[in-house]
């Protein structure tokens, strides 16, 4: 199957859009930082282009080894606020999310390793915010998914690659004033790393906390929360988070982002599953579909066990899942 390239509003790419090894990007001579070390790291020629800002590839200054180890996201600034790119309380709760995040273990994370404001020495505009990780090399999900050429079984070891990313971060929150929330998940917003499975890279939009306000630009994403959608303004949870999962294990698989009526939901589900390999494509297909409950007190509660499930209830046997997670024989496609 073959499809068509997401044009999901506020969809960034924040990867290398190839499956194989790393692409060699080359410095381009210029350096960022924060104003107390404008030159901590050394920018590479490779970017990428969302509608939050602009995606590096860099090192730190002083590694000549050639590896490009981070992606330093720098946002865009929001309109009517030319001169402040984040406000000074969220910028000190970002910096409180650096020691909590590295205590998230999972390999379906990128580490978080830095923040700061900084002027862009590249444009006449303002100080922007900046936001380092580890880069990720490999396909977007949605690239891989329109390749077509992994199995049913495949497309929900990514989902259950994603599910363990969402269940650290809510793990790693609870209980505490300022949970990890990341609002919504889109296909562009992983890469497929041939080691460590689907990863969640893109957390530009894990809120430190559950207040905040939805951009415009997000608010017509199929990946949003329907809650979401009707309150803009209103309080975060995990449960917002869960649908958005949801969203991403119905794209993975028809391939589209789902509509928000349930029988729909349901059928266009049951249609895609139907095929050698999957026993019961009906009880799978109500199974994921749980995850997209209009109710937020109706979707299932625990990520893992949903998506380990829905692996249990899918018998195809995978070309490379299987062998990855469990050391098991590759059964031929």
């Amino acid at each position: 199957m073959t499809v068509p390239p997401s044009s999901e509003p506020g969809c960034l790419h924040l990867h290398v859009p190839y499956d194989g090894p790393p692409l060699v990007a080359e410095p381009s001579g210029q350096f960022i930082g924060p104003d107390d070390d404008p030159q901590r790291y050394e920018l590479f020629s490779r970017q990428r282009f969302g509608t939050e800002g602009v995606v590096w590839q860099a090192r730190r200054r002083g590694h000549a080894d050639g590896r490009a180890a981070f992606a330093i996201k720098v946002f865009a600034p929001v309109p009517g606020a030319e001169t402040d790119p984040l406000p000074p309380g969220d910028l000190r709760r970002w910096q409180d999310q650096l020691g909590r995040f590295d205590a998230v273990s999972s390999p379906h994370l990128p580490g978080l390793r830095d923040v700061f404001v900084a002027a862009d020495t590249r444009k006449p505009a303002g100080p922007r915010f900046h936001l380092v990780t580890d880069w990720i090399d490999g396909p977007s999900l949605d690239d891989r998914i329109r390749s077509g050429n992994d199995s049913t079984l495949d497309r929900l070891g990514h989902v259950r690659d994603l599910a363990a990313a969402y269940q650290a971060l809510h793990v790693a929150g609870a209980g505490h004033p300022d949970p990890l929330i990341r609002h919504d998940i889109k296909p562009t917003s992983a890469v497929v790393h041939p080691g460590r499975g689907a990863v969640l890279v893109d957390v530009g939009r894990l809120h430190p906390g559950p207040d905040g306000f939805l951009p415009s630009r997000w608010q017509r994403s199929l990946f949003v929360a329907p809650e979401l959608h009707a309150a803009p303004f209103g309080p975060r949870s995990p449960e917002s988070d869960l649908y958005s999962l949801g969203a991403l294990a119905f794209f993975c698989v028809t391939g589209y982002a789902p509509a928000q009526d349930m029988a729909a939901i349901r059928h266009e589900l049951a249609e895609a599953l139907t095929g050698p390999g999957i026993d019961s494509p009906g009880e799978l297909a109500a199974h994921l579909a749980a995850m997209l409950e209009p109710d937020p007190e109706q979707r299932p509660p625990d990520p893992l066990a949903w998506a380990d499930h829905a692996l249990a209830l899918a018998t195809d046997r995978p070309r490379g899942w299987w062998a990855r997670m469990f050391g098991g024989p590759v059964s031929p496609s």
